[in-house]
């Protein structure tokens, strides 16, 4: 820390510690206007207070008069436990207020997407649903920008990262880039999956697209640009933004893995979805077979991919596992998704023209969609995360002590 005055020295201790005027006045029995004025080096703090405010900010008398840190360790450039330990605890504090305004952002972006689809099929009205939707995703991209630029402004303002280690200021800036993308890409997702709302056109004026039509002519090619997004724009958004490179350690390796695995139950899933429209009565090997065939060829290839990762990453092979394992357990939802579209078999009767009174009977498909079943997915989905995350957090607490 450089040489400073006294107040300017008061006013670094204060931020290092995260405290406001207010605080320190009423720690040490005085206004916060006095604090202010020492702050702005219009007067000196009375001598008597002197001890009282070097052991409040953990310094020495002689080292608040010098207005300079005097310590063998710190000047050196090293820090002692005691700062290390201030250190964390501010990034502790700092992460946990950005990860809150992260998830309201988030939050807020759902809420978007539920008053899309509640407008469109509830009112009929997809242009307006689509508007209120706008801006709710608006509002949530403003409250994760406003996060991360808050984060940014303490580390910058705060001369304890200017001391910190490297590799705890990387950690900080990859958990900012990590959470941040994620408020961004759920709010550019939620435009993406309502275009197709006001995109497709229906048959009727102020309705909207048949719930089938938009799952299979527009929710999968769109789930499969956003999976080019997410993989594709990450890399990017944090080099270019936050200056933070994509390491090659366990995380790459397990985004790997849980992209090739999330891609092949995705495929899986899809052509459950799609076979009814091929399923055809009477014998012989038909599209609908094949369709099943690879679908069912789907599972064993995202297990496939575990023993490989696990086997080229011997050193985190049971992070590689344990990833795995709710990743196999993906497969659950994906297979109630699957039952969301359902064909059933009318016979139809047909009299022959030649006036013999027989009777021909053919069958004519039905094609039924229920939507429950992808409700029910997704909150599963949900769930199983969650009980996964929450896991892998006890866990690392534990090991941390």
């Amino acid at each position: 820390m450089t040489k400073n005055s006294i107040g300017q020295f008061i006013a670094a201790l204060r931020k290092v510690n995260g405290m406001t005027q207010q605080e320190v006045a009423d720690r040490l029995n005085v206004s916060n206007k006095a604090v202010s004025r020492w702050e702005r080096d219009e007067c000196a703090p009375d001598l008597s207070l002197i001890p009282a405010i070097a052991e409040m900010f953990g310094v020495s008398c002689d080292e608040l008069l010098r207005g300079e840190r005097i310590d063998a360790e710190c000047s050196s450039g090293k820090m002692n436990t005691k700062t290390v330990k201030q250190l964390k605890n501010l990034v502790r504090r700092v992460l946990s207020s950005f990860k809150s305004l992260i998830m309201v952002s988030v939050s807020v972006g759902l809420a978007g997407l539920v008053s899309m689809f509640g407008i469109a099929y509830g009112f009929y009205r997809p242009v307006i649903g689509f508007a209120v939707m706008l801006n709710l995703e608006t509002a949530a991209s403003v409250i994760a920008a406003f996060a991360v630029s808050r984060a940014k402004c303490i580390k910058n303002d705060n001369e304890l990262f200017d001391r910190a280690p490297e590799d705890l200021c990387a950690e900080f800036d990859r958990t900012l880039a990590n959470w941040s993308f994620a408020a961004f890409f759920a709010a550019a997702a939620a435009v993406i999956l309502s275009l197709g709302q006001v995109l497709l056109k229906s048959d009727y004026i102020n309705s909207v697209v048949t719930f089938r039509s938009y799952i299979t002519g527009y929710v999968l090619p769109a789930s499969v640009l956003l999976a080019l997004v997410w993989l594709k724009g990450k890399p990017f958004y944090s080099k270019h933004i936050f200056d933070v490179e994509t390491p090659e350690n366990e995380h790459s390796a397990l985004s790997r893995m849980t992209a090739i695995q999330m891609g092949l139950l995705l495929l899986m899933s899809a052509l459950i979805l799609l076979s009814p429209y091929w399923q055809k009565r009477g014998g012989g090997f038909t599209l609908f077979d094949l369709d099943v065939l690879l679908a069912i060829v789907c599972y064993p290839l995202s297990i496939l991919c575990v023993v490989v990762f696990a086997s080229k990453n011997k050193e985190h092979r049971p992070a590689v596992i344990f990833c795995g394992s709710r990743n196999f357990l993906m497969k659950l939802p994906m297979l109630i998704l699957g039952r969301a579209h359902y064909v059933s078999w009318i016979h139809v009767g047909h009299q022959a023209i030649d006036g013999s009174g027989e009777v021909y009977i053919r069958y004519q498909p039905t094609h039924y969609w229920d939507v429950r079943y992808i409700f029910i997915a997704f909150g599963l989905s949900v769930l199983i995360y969650l009980l996964f995350y929450v896991t892998a957090a006890l866990y690392k607490k534990y090991q941390q002590g």
